[in-house]
């Protein structure tokens, strides 16, 4: 009976000591594989357990087990968008004219371990001078990074499995009527629709709008004072101070005309241009513009005509 009851004793705290050492393995390992979603079981997956204790009695070794235990694996949702960025250190910069649309490759995972069906939203965020005028996400079929015509347009990705990834590229264009050096952010977010609470927020990207074109004139004169039958020499200095090409340009100097160079007249040959274009003179007899000068007292501008000026 002292054996009995000393055998009852024993048995009654190791299985309680047990529960709790069980216990504790168990949320260990389930603390250490939640990060890595290759290794979490599916959803619905039944796990079983079962207990065993051994003893001597009387010399013979007797092993007992427990009851089984079961438990199902609850469905776990949530997206991993990547790459990741803020406003002040964004995940990728692109430049463009206003107008114009750019273009920024993502990838989304699914690290959750059930299928699921993700929601994409571009939201822009602070600091920003400027609204996009349109954002779109595309499936990007061959990884690409670019829109390439027949690639699906989407506001929902999935469903996905587990640990099933898919590319994607947002599309941002450039609201019109920016002149240059405006910027905008503009975090792509992806929410779990299996679980609403979980979002992948923080991808951001920037866009910078280049500057559009713009013409600067400079006239200069090699004297600052003649003598009546002298010379001066006019001189039109002009650039392209933007980013975007300027096209037809015209560049003109009038003479003797409008109240502009009074009491002064055209030298015949001595109007040159660089870069090379289509230099034209204005005909005083008839107002118009031609390419072939009229004689010097006719003359009454010249001016250049150039199809493209690049910047710089």
């Amino acid at each position: 009976m002292k054996r009995r009851n000393y055998i009852t004793h024993f048995s009654t705290g190791s299985t309680g000591r047990g529960i709790l050492l069980s216990a504790l393995a168990i949320a260990a390992l389930i603390a250490f594989s939640a990060p890595a979603f290759s290794q979490i079981p599916p959803a619905g997956t039944v796990i079983s357990s079962r207990s065993s204790a051994s003893y001597i009695d009387n010399g013979s070794q007797l092993t007992i087990l427990s009851n089984e235990t079961t438990f199902s694996v609850l469905p776990m949702f949530g997206p991993l968008l990547t790459p990741d960025g803020t406003a002040s250190a964004p995940a990728a910069m692109r430049t463009a004219f206003s107008g114009e649309t750019v273009y920024f490759p993502f990838t989304l995972t699914n690290t959750g371990n059930a299928d699921d069906t993700f929601s994409l939203t571009a939201v822009p965020v602070a600091p920003s001078d400027f609204v996009p005028s349109a954002t779109a996400v595309y499936l990007d079929g061959n990884g690409n990074g670019d829109v390439d015509p027949g690639e699906q347009l989407i506001t929902e990705a999935g469903p996905l499995g587990l640990g099933e990834m898919v590319d994607l590229v947002l599309s941002v264009t450039l609201p019109d009527g920016l002149t240059g050096g405006e910027t905008a952010h503009i975090d792509l977010e992806a929410r779990s629709l299996g679980d609403t609470s979980q979002v992948d927020r923080g991808n951001v990207v920037r866009v910078t709008a280049l500057y559009e074109a713009r013409v600067e004139l400079t006239l200069e004169s090699d004297v600052s004072s003649v003598m009546p039958g002298g010379l001066v020499r006019y001189t039109m200095l002009f650039a392209n101070t933007g980013e975007r090409t300027a096209t037809d340009v015209i560049i003109s100097d009038l003479i003797d005309t409008l109240g502009l160079t009074d009491g002064t007249e055209y030298l015949p040959g001595s109007a040159a241009a660089t870069p090379a274009g289509l230099i034209e003179y204005l005909d005083g007899e008839t107002s118009a513009w031609i390419d072939v000068a009229p004689p010097e007292y006719r003359v009454k501008g010249a001016r250049l005509r150039l199809d493209t000026l690049g910047p710089g």
